[in-house]
């Protein structure tokens, strides 16, 4: 159970400072500040885990719980910047 909350932490940290830097995801400065806070402490978390060799069943839990919010996060992110660029290059076609 540790070695699976020390990878759901390590993408949740990731997806963390790919939020935080990214343009594309349309927040303010607190929720980019929250995204880096998040991502930091998961780091931390991971060098915790990876010292015990042990995970509480709730941390484990909320590691995987960041790690669903995260992803569907950035699917949603994805989707949505996929969508603006398919109606982007249907506005330049020219129908007769």
């Amino acid at each position: 159970m540790a070695t699976l909350s020390m990878i759901c932490l390590g993408l949740v940290a990731l997806l963390c400072a790919v939020g935080a830097l990214s343009p594309h995801y349309p927040d303010n400065l607190l929720q980019r500040l929250g995204l880096a806070s998040v991502g930091l402490s998961c780091v931390a978390l991971v060098e915790h885990v990876w010292r015990l060799h042990w995970v509480t069943p709730a941390c484990a839990l909320m590691s995987l719980g960041l790690l669903c919010y995260a992803v569907g996060t950035a699917a949603k992110v994805v989707h949505f910047r996929l969508l603006d660029l398919l109606s982007a290059d249907s506005d330049d076609e020219v129908h007769p």
